[in-house]
């Protein structure tokens, strides 16, 4: 299998980030954005949307940075494809005790923020053949952009996408998923959920344990995971059963 694991800078630890050091690429475009509207996607989740009426290059899976004064920057993967490349959608869970939630709510449509973009090297990769993709929780938000960017342009090529979260409404796009079960023949869709209750057809357990029950061989299969440490630190477990 070939592995490629979204792993943010340090600041992605925070909620709606990711778990460790990653190379950059490019970052060098500065934008002070105009705040959209911000629609709540589920509890303690945010569709943030940055309208910049300038378009800016990047590929779909990659990550911006919203620069606040007095703190380090704050990494959040971007949710939209490059045909939408003059915004800039996140999806953003907002905890007690964070520093992005308190400014989150005092946002407002107009307001400007200004991020830097585009960070990163989780993109899709040529090929033809099957690709995995696992997320947990707002992990969702870079697969979402690889989806909606990969799935029309590549039918003859399989995607599956294993969510996980710890509760049902933790899967807070599923009106996306259906559309691209319903449009897309080559598109699989398995949800997971770690705790209570567990609507059919989903499973209950953790995401990456739903991956490996389906696929005791990875090899030749291109796989991509974004989401907590823990999901993330399964991808190293993999070189036990795969070649990487």
């Amino acid at each position: 299998a070939e592995l490629w694991r979204h792993e943010g800078p340090p600041a992605q630890r925070a909620p709606g980030g990711r778990a460790a050091a990653h190379p950059r690429d490019g970052g060098d475009a500065k934008k002070s954005f105009g705040v959209g509207l911000i629609p709540q996607l589920a509890h303690c989740l945010r569709d943030l949307r940055f309208p910049a009426g300038v378009k800016v290059p990047f590929k779909a899976g990659q990550y911006l940075q919203v620069l606040l004064d007095g703190h380090e920057p704050r990494s959040f993967s971007m949710a939209n494809t490059p045909r939408a490349s003059d915004a800039a959608q996140l999806h953003v869970r907002v905890l007690p005790g964070g520093l992005f939630g308190p400014m989150l709510s005092t946002l407002r449509p107009g307001h400007d923020v200004e991020v830097e973009l585009p960070f990163g090297d989780f993109h899709l990769r040529e090929g033809d053949g099957p690709v995995v993709l696992v997320a947990g929780g707002t992990g969702f938000a870079p697969i979402q952009a690889i989806l909606e960017e990969a799935l029309p342009k590549q039918p003859g090529r399989s995607f599956s996408l294993y969510w996980g979260a710890r509760q049902a409404d933790g899967l807070y796009a599923l009106e996306q998923v259906r559309k691209w079960e319903q449009k897309f023949p080559h598109f699989r869709f398995h949800g997971v959920i770690s705790e209570g209750e567990v609507p059919a057809p989903w499973r209950s357990g953790y995401v990456q344990e739903a991956v490996l029950a389906d696929h005791a061989d990875l090899s030749g299969h291109q796989v991509y995971v974004c989401g907590a440490p823990g999901v993330v630190s399964w991808v190293r477990s993999l070189k036990a059963v795969a070649t990487m």
